[in-house]
């Protein structure tokens, strides 16, 4: 009765205290019961009087130790149900009517030990057995469960214990109260075994401070699950302390680990001890990087972080906090490997990319040159079919160059080669030959091509003047090869485009960088065409990248010409700006050039 106070005086709040409380009533009137009992002197009615009072604490127990059971394993979505202790109190409250009814217990006897109660020879009977064995066994599995898998030190060894007393309780009150009587050996043991049991819990109470939390408990607990090895040591860099974690990383023992010196452990790399002077300077460090030598003489990586322990300015020592980073290591090594590979596969392609257009561009610029010679007549005459035949092979030629030349530039971006050459250009006259350049394309597509708002003056800007014509050219073949007929390509200029630093903000480059504010002319190439969503918008610019799937393209091309834009466009020092409203909405390619460099 005293230990049911007891644990209440703990917590009389928390479920556990609460049911456990409630089986140690249950012990006191059980135990109180068999010592009344053990009296000859007492009447037979009052005998039977006592034993149906303590009836109660043998008929409830084994419902409270199944409910202590569930909620010591945090068997949550059990204990919480309304259908778990509906069930329990059900059942207990079944066998308490049958007792009453002496369906239980027969009539009672004499014995040399005192009064004795004889079980009934009836189904009932064995149904309680089932259901008093059941419940123990149910409450061992959920005790074994915890003691395998609980993280809490403290909870393992409370598992442990309980697991334990209530094997022998139950091994010995089932031969005291089920085989014996069936021998006619009759020998009342039965204050033995339950004070097994509740001597257990109470030695777990007292011992591992079970359902109790106090400082120290969580301080300890925490320190044997850290996954971090701890270690602390006293003013001579000695090992006065060790966790568990610290004990496995470095395979020594407590008795071994203990007054062992620190720089025999861990030493900073290429410099032993001068992580001990920079922390006696600085009193703390964080993540530096060292080695420690395990029991084998295995090397380990690791990250310490240690600070000092003073007291009034006097250091009484230092707490060192150790990650184990092999696994780091491994990875970053590996990772260094692949992007070593990667770098060296991308120096190949590029090569290579460099060396065949280079091949093939020789034989390229011949074949159009003898074109050229065919269609101006220089062997003679040309029926229109055969003049048709050879413009078409020019056309495809003419392709052919500009993917080579394309290939090129990517190379030389790639490579950091890309050359400009400034020159003071009229960026108006250049948009305007590339129109001309492209207007017959466009003609053939049914698509009207348009300078809206032609400045009238010039405008100069300091750039390559042949680069901008090649962005310009590839922003209109893009604008045309994607409209559909009957729409409209417009080109316009804003001569003096000021970009502020809230804009700027707004905007980034290819590396990742926000633009720079100034005055920037800014030269819009638009479109009615298929338009573009968000994620479209994001991969544009990526090389190789087409909008359309590549299994069901409409339009021919290598996906570099607006990744060549790009890099052009920035080598000058400015900028790509996309607007689109969507798909089939049309498309704007702004692209803004510095006034001055």
């Amino acid at each position: 009765m005293t230990m049911g106070f007891v644990v209440l005086w703990f917590n009389k709040k928390n479920p556990l205290n609460i049911i456990t409380a409630c089986m140690f009533f249950c012990f006191a009137l059980w135990t109180a019961g068999m010592l009344l009992t053990n009296d000859l002197q007492m009447g037979m009615d009052r005998a039977k009087t006592v034993f149906r009072v303590t009836s109660i604490g043998w008929l409830l127990f084994p419902a409270f130790m199944l409910s202590f059971a569930v909620i010591f394993a945090e068997k949550r979505s059990v204990y919480r149900s309304v259908y778990f202790p509906a069930t329990l109190a059900i059942i207990s409250a079944l066998f308490v009517a049958l007792y009453e009814y002496g369906l239980l217990m027969g009539p009672i006897r004499p014995e040399m030990f005192g009064w004795f109660e004889t079980w009934q020879n009836n189904v009932w009977v064995y149904l309680f057995y089932l259901y008093y064995i059941t419940a123990c066994v149910l409450s061992l599995l959920l005790f074994f469960e915890s003691a395998s898998k609980s993280k809490h030190v403290y909870k393992k060894k409370t598992s442990v214990v309980l697991f334990a007393t209530l094997s022998l309780c139950l091994l010995t009150g089932t031969i005291n109260e089920i085989v014996m009587p069936r021998l006619n050996v009759i020998v009342d043991i039965t204050n033995i075994f339950v004070l097994i049991w509740a001597l257990g819990i109470f030695y777990a109470l007292v011992k591992y401070r079970f359902m109790s939390i106090t400082p120290k408990s969580i301080t300890d607990d925490i320190i044997a699950q850290m996954a971090e090895s701890l270690i602390i040591l006293d003013d001579s860099f000695t090992v006065v302390f060790a966790n568990r974690a610290a004990f496995a990383m470095s395979g020594y023992t407590e008795g071994e680990l203990k007054n062992m010196p620190f720089a025999n452990l861990a030493h900073s790399i290429g410099a032993p001890t001068g992580w001990m002077k920079q922390l006696l300077v600085e009193g703390l460090i964080k993540n530096s990087e060292m080695e420690l030598r395990d029991k084998t003489g295995k090397s380990i990586p690791i990250l310490l972080t240690a600070s000092l322990i003073t007291d009034e300015g006097d250091i009484k020592g230092s707490i060192c906090i150790i990650n184990d980073i092999t696994e780091r290591k491994v990875y970053e090594q590996k990772l260094k490997n692949d992007i070593e590979k990667m770098k060296e596969l991308d120096r190949l392609k590029d090569d290579f990319l460099s060396i065949v257009s280079h091949e093939l561009r020789t034989p390229i610029t011949a074949i159009r040159g003898y074109l050229s010679f065919f269609l101006n007549g220089a062997f003679g005459a040309m029926s229109p079919e055969q003049k048709d035949v050879m413009e078409r092979v020019r056309s495809n030629t003419d392709r052919l160059l500009t993917l080579i030349n394309n290939l090129l530039d990517m190379s030389k971006i790639e490579a950091g080669f890309l050359t400009i050459e400034f020159s003071n250009i009229n960026i108006v006259r250049v948009v305007e030959e590339s129109m001309n350049e492209i207007l017959l394309l466009a003609q053939n597509n049914g698509i009207s091509l348009y300078f809206k708002n032609k400045p009238a003056g010039e405008i100069l800007l300091e750039a390559d003047r042949e680069r901008i014509k090649q962005v310009m050219l590839n922003l209109l073949s893009n604008a045309i090869k994607f409209s559909g007929p009957n729409t409209e390509v417009v080109v316009s200029i804003v001569e003096n485009y000021v970009m502020d630093r809230a804009k700027a903000e707004t905007i980034y480059d290819s590396t990742g960088n926000a633009v720079r504010e100034g005055n920037y002319v800014m030269i819009c190439v638009k479109d009615e065409g298929v338009g573009l969503n968000e994620e479209q918008k994001k991969k544009i610019f990526g090389r190789f990248y087409q909008a359309e799937r590549a299994d069901n393209r409409k339009h021919s091309g290598t996906g570099i010409g607006l990744y060549i834009s790009r890099k052009i466009v920035e080598a000058h020092g400015g900028f790509f700006v996309i607007e689109s409203q969507g798909l089939d909405k049309g498309t704007a390619f702004s692209f803004y050039l510095p006034k001055n460099r």
